[in-house]
């Protein structure tokens, strides 16, 4: 076996060991400062690049990635910062923000040697995607429009009405739209700018479409007789808690089914209008023709002179309508005694007592006429006053 002594050391030789132990602390040293230089050439480089600015939508959320990262070590771990705090770990950042601000990225390499880089992430401007509308509530249909209160086409790429019902528009600045359907309605507005930001608005109230009731009545029949008693309509509207009913030179009533009297004696063609009102306001009108004739006429003279000078000597009422066979006529004195009657149509009256044949004194008679006309078998009445001349 190999075996090696050190000789006895002089003390010359002393001084020389202590030379050796001093290089070979200086080796030591060099060594210890080239792995220091060398972990600094690795840590200058590792560098991180980010836009030096970024612009953002406010509403959607913005997505911030490293334009490129250059040397270390990987895997690299990541920390975004903001001046309001940390926001993420992710080698992407995704953050929404309202306001200018400056963003930071750390990244830090397998070895454990970090880098910064910052950018200042500004909002693009904002556009207000408010809007009104000329009424808010109304009966169906209802017809609505809105209008933008943003006006600067110049710096859209689209605008889109959402009107909760029915199909969108993407007309600029306004749009109509008919509601057909009773309900609460809540429409939006959508503008894109040429950022390609979204805005959104909606309005403060819903839109109220409320429903219209039916207004419909039945009649009997709408050729009136005079003298006819009434006409009672039979209301049979749906929806509704008031009524309106106008019949022209016939008068008026908000009654649920009322009763016009025909006692006026008008002749004439109306409609016979019924408007039926809900809670809401809402009214439905339906009206029907009716036509009020005397189906008997007469012309009756109101004066006459027998004065046998063949002009007007006699008086005599000439009907129309009139059923010959139904017909009578009496004339009173001024006492209520009757002085002359008649059954004949053709028959006149010459101004004498018929009984005692003698000529009645000037002044007026009472007359009284009671026929049935030929249409419908009614009987009718009519009575007035003549003047005797002489």
């Amino acid at each position: 076996m190999f075996s090696f002594q050190f000789p006895h050391i002089s003390s010359a030789k002393r001084i020389n060991s202590h030379w050796l132990l001093i290089l070979a602390y200086s080796l030591l040293f060099i060594i210890s400062v080239d792995s220091i230089a060398q972990e600094t050439r690795e840590r200058s480089a590792l560098k991180v690049y980010l836009p030096e600015e970024v612009n953002f939508c406010i509403n959607p959320w913005l997505t911030l990635s490293p334009d490129s990262i250059v040397g270390g070590v990987e895997p690299y771990a990541y920390q975004w910062w903001s001046e309001d705090g940390f926001l993420s770990q992710s080698d992407t950042l995704i953050w929404q923000g309202s306001d200018t601000t400056t963003i930071w990225l750390e990244v830090t390499d397998g070895a454990g040697f970090r880098e910064r880089a910052n950018t200042r992430a500004l909002p693009y401007p904002s556009i207000p995607a408010s809007f009104s509308v000329n009424q808010t509530q109304g009966c169906l249909p209802l017809e609505v429009e809105f209008r933008s209160d943003f006006l600067a086409f110049q710096h859209l790429q689209s605008m889109q009405w959402n009107f909760g019902a029915g199909e969108p528009s993407t007309t600029m600045a306004s749009a109509v739209c008919k509601y057909d359907e009773v309900g609460t309605y809540y429409p939006t507005l959508v503008l894109t700018d040429n950022n390609g930001c979204i805005w959104r608005d909606t309005l403060n109230v819903e839109i109220r479409v409320f429903p219209v009731p039916h207004a419909s009545f039945e009649l009997e029949d709408t050729l009136i007789h005079l003298p006819h008693a009434d006409l009672k309509p039979h209301n049979t509207s749906e929806g509704a808690g008031n009524y309106h009913w106008d019949f022209g030179p016939w008068g008026e009533s908000l009654e649920h089914s009322p009763s016009f009297d025909f006692s006026s004696e008008i002749e004439g063609t109306s409609a016979l209008e019924l408007t039926a009102i809900n809670a809401f306001g809402c009214t439905s009108i339906f009206s029907q023709t009716v036509k009020v004739v005397r189906p008997i006429s007469f012309f009756i003279p109101n004066a006459f002179t027998p004065d046998r000078d063949g002009v007007n000597d006699t008086w005599l009422p000439v009907g129309s309508g009139v059923d010959a066979s139904h017909y009578h006529l009496d004339v009173f004195d001024p006492w209520g005694t009757v002085i002359f009657s008649t059954n004949d149509l053709e028959q006149s009256w010459d101004g004498k007592n018929a009984a005692t044949r003698i000529d009645m004194a000037p002044g007026l008679f009472a007359y009284r006429i009671v026929a049935r006309d030929s249409e419908r078998g009614v009987g009718h009445e009519f009575k007035g006053m003549v003047v005797l001349l002489r």
